[in-house]
C-alpha cells in the first residue's frame, strides 16, 4: 500500500536552471511512504513484537524512576537523621538548664564602708542595670551636729 503525503504550502515559483538546487517542483512533489500496512495485512506478531518493546520501554522507565526515587528518598532520610542529631543534642543541652527563671526580683542590699568584696552563691544573675544603695557620708560639722544632738 502506498501513502502519499504532500505539504500543505504549494509554491507558485516557477524552477529556475539550476538543477543542483531544491527546486519548488520538489517541494510541490508528492511524498511516498513505505512500510506501512494496514491492520488487515499485519500479522499479529507485528503487534506483539511492538507491544514488547513498549512493555519494556515502560519497564525501564519504571525501574528508573523507583531508582531516583529511592535516592531521592536517602538522601532526604539522611537529612532528617542530620536534623534530628542536631535537634537532639540541642534538647539534651536544654534539658540541663535550670527549669527556673536566671532573674528574680531582690533589691540589692546597701553597701556599708568597710564591705569587702566576695564571690557571690545566688542561684539567680543580676540584672545589669541594678543599683545598690551608698552610705551617705557625712561632713565632719554634720557629724559633730548630730553628735551633739543639734
Amino acid at each position: 500500500m502506498t501513502v502519499t503525503v504532500t505539504h500543505p504550502f504549494v509554491s507558485a515559483v516557477p524552477d529556475g536552471g539550476n538543477a543542483n538546487l531544491v527546486q519548488p517542483y520538489n517541494w510541490n512533489a508528492g511524498h511516498t511512504v513505505t512500510g506501512l500496512g494496514t491492520a488487515a495485512t499485519a500479522s499479529t506478531s507485528d503487534f506483539d513484537a511492538a507491544g514488547s518493546a513498549a512493555t519494556a520501554q515502560s519497564a525501564a522507565i519504571s525501574a528508573a524512576a523507583a531508582d531516583a526515587t529511592s535516592k531521592a528518598n536517602a538522601a532526604q532520610a539522611a537529612a532528617i537523621a542530620a536534623s534530628d542529631t542536631a535537634g537532639a543534642a540541642a534538647a539534651a543541652q536544654a534539658a540541663s538548664w535550670p527549669s527556673t527563671t536566671p532573674f528574680d526580683s531582690t533589691v540589692p542590699v546597701t553597701q556599708a564602708s568597710g564591705d569587702a568584696a566576695a564571690t557571690g552563691s545566688a542561684g539567680k544573675a543580676a540584672h545589669r542595670d541594678h543599683v545598690h544603695g551608698m552610705p551617705i557620708i557625712l561632713s565632719q560639722a554634720q557629724i559633730l551636729t548630730r553628735q551633739l544632738g543639734a
